[in-house]
């Protein structure tokens, strides 16, 4: 099949999956989103009862404490009216002292075994007869459980739990204690966001009495007739949890519910299902507009995409059959000038120069196979030189020694060393006491120039020696400290090698009396060493210790023009492969 039927046909087809996937998603959005509205609504609720739970549980807490209190049952205990009357006060200061740091408790009610109401609180508003009588129905058949139940205005909600005798275990009724907590204060302390007028709607009940619901004027209507409306959602909660759409008012609802497992509360969330439906059909609109529109827009851009695509394509193909063939010259190729498709541009160029590139890559291979083995032939010849002034140097040192001349045998055979080892290349690293060996052939050349005025100590422990270290990185430390001390400032020079070890880390110490030199000088530019006289090769060792270890170890300066300059190599402790580890 040709390129341009096949891109024809693939777009043609991926608009005909489109329309038929859209097509079915319409079919399905709508339960998808009653489904996702539930698993909303679901979390709410699961936080609401976590909440509410723990809330609950303080005022449960609150009124089985009062209701076992010394004072509370004493008082009720006791039938005499002077007796009773002695008792209320310290009753009355207990309950208050109970309920003094909880905003949202108006009052605690003691109700006796006859009747009599007793308030203690902020707002000692009295109990109505209806609930007077609901409390008593209810409290005789929970045996001293919690009730929860909603006042008659709404504006507040009741906790309430007989209060039975303790003494001696007897347990017989001695009355009941009613907590009335202000539904507006609960709210702005436990709930203030789940039931805020920006919520969804969320209503509660207990035993199928409502205790709180939002606080918006769409609630207020719904629960103008509570005991319908909870009789009439209570006949559809027969799970656990779960949504139902339903009518009230007039108007569908759609309402998601969870009951805790360990009360009789249920938690209920609802959303007019207006809001979901207009949600479909606005989505249905637009999804058959874009159909319709992308349908128009892919057949147009099919064509044009194809055509700009095989022309070019068929074009590079050509010359690529010209290139397999040995044919490298573009002059010989067909290009177009430009495409409006700049990948095609960027393909086509590279190809331009991709071919161009090869025929002086296959010239350029012969003659830098050639570069190659001349180079060669030079690094050998550079080895040469070196190899016979060695030779040279051993001869002149047998010659001072049969002379008896010590002073030039020891210079010459120092030199020798130096020299043998400079230009051996295989070892990058060696032991510390081979580091130390060619430092000690440097300065016995330096004090038969220097004898009197040149001293030096080495106080490093015998142990170290099988450290490894860069070669030539003590040696040339030594050579500055002697050139900047001595050559210019014609005074005596002391010098100190010293090492310590600390924590897989090995510190090797250069100490020298001399004029000091800058702490920064290793951060300054390369520039700056000529001008402040700061030493050969200190920059070189330290960055060859950062490619050697890395960037945390290195040289550091400890400055003090007065009394010298002390330079610290800081290595990991590396042993050669005769020591006991290798780090």
């Amino acid at each position: 099949m040709e390129l341009k039927k096949l891109i024809f046909t693939i777009l043609i087809s991926i608009v005909i999956i489109l329309i038929v996937v859209n097509l079915t998603s319409v079919q399905v959005t709508n339960q998808v989103l009653e489904k996702e509205y539930f698993s909303v609504s679901s979390q709410s609720l699961n936080l609401y009862n976590t909440m509410m739970g723990n809330a609950l549980k303080e005022f449960d807490t609150l009124t089985l404490q009062i209701a076992t209190d010394d004072d509370v049952q004493s008082y009720l205990g006791d039938l005499k009216y002077y007796d009773r009357t002695t008792k209320f006060a310290p009753m009355h200061d207990k309950i208050i002292s109970y309920i003094a740091h909880d905003s949202t408790i108006d009052a605690i009610h003691i109700v006796d075994i006859y009747g009599n109401d007793t308030a203690h609180g902020v707002r000692n508003i009295g109990l109505t007869n209806s609930e007077s009588s609901l409390f008593t129905n209810q409290l005789e058949s929970l045996k001293g459980k919690t009730f929860w139940v909603s006042s008659e205005t709404g504006e507040h909600f009741f906790c309430a739990r007989e209060i039975l005798n303790t003494e001696a275990f007897k347990f017989d009724s001695l009355g009941s204690i009613i907590a009335r907590i202000d539904k507006s204060a609960f709210l702005n302390v436990y709930s203030k966001t789940l039931l805020s007028d920006t919520a969804p709607l969320m209503l509660i009940t207990y035993a199928d009495e409502l205790v709180l619901s939002s606080n918006n004027e769409e609630m207020i209507n719904l629960t103008e007739n509570s005991s319908e409306l909870i009789q009439s959602l209570k006949q559809k909660t027969n799970k656990h949890e779960g949504y139902f759409i339903t009518k009230i008012n007039l108007q569908d609802y759609f309402i998601a519910y969870l009951k805790d497992q360990n009360s009789s509360f249920t938690y209920y969330s609802l959303m007019p299902y207006d809001e979901i439906t207009n949600t479909i059909n606005s989505m249905k609109t637009l999804i058959y507009t874009l159909l319709i529109i992308l349908l128009i827009l892919l057949f147009i851009v099919s064509r044009v995409i194809a055509n700009s695509l095989t022309k070019p394509i068929k074009e590079l193909t050509t010359n690529m059959h010209m290139v397999v063939n040995g044919i490298y010259s573009t002059d010989e190729m067909v290009f177009t000038s430009k495409y409006h498709i700049h990948e095609i541009n960027d393909m086509q160029e590279s190809f331009k120069t991709m071919t161009s590139k090869l025929d002086y890559l296959i010239n350029e291979i012969y003659k830098k196979q050639l570069l190659i083995e001349k180079t060669r032939f030079n690094v050998l010849q550079s080895q040469i030189n070196p190899h016979f002034l060695y030779n040279t140097l051993t001869s002149i040192n047998a010659l001072a020694r049969r002379s008896e001349q010590k002073d030039i045998s020891t210079m010459v055979m120092a030199l020798s060393n130096l020299l043998r080892e400079s230009i051996d290349f295989k070892n990058e690293l060696i032991p510390l006491k081979d580091e130390l060996k060619l430092t000690k052939d440097f300065i016995s050349i330096q004090l038969i120039r220097y004898p009197k005025r040149l001293h030096h100590h080495i106080n490093i422990p015998e142990s170290y020696s099988n450290y490894l270290v860069p070669k030539f990185s003590i040696q040339p430390l030594v050579e500055n400290a002697i050139k900047y001390n001595i050559n210019e400032t014609r005074r005596n020079c002391s010098i100190t090698i010293s090492a310590v070890t600390d924590d897989q880390l090995l510190i090797i110490t250069v100490e020298d009396n001399g004029i000091g030199m800058d702490a920064n000088y290793l951060s300054k530019e390369d520039g700056s060493e000529s001008k402040e006289k700061t030493g050969l090769g200190l920059k070189n060792i330290h960055h060859r210790i950062q490619m050697l270890f890395g960037e945390s170890y290195g040289i550091t300066i400890d400055d003090s023009r007065k009394h010298g300059t002390s330079i610290h190599i800081k290595l990991p402790i590396t042993l050669n492969k005769a020591g006991v580890n290798h780090v």
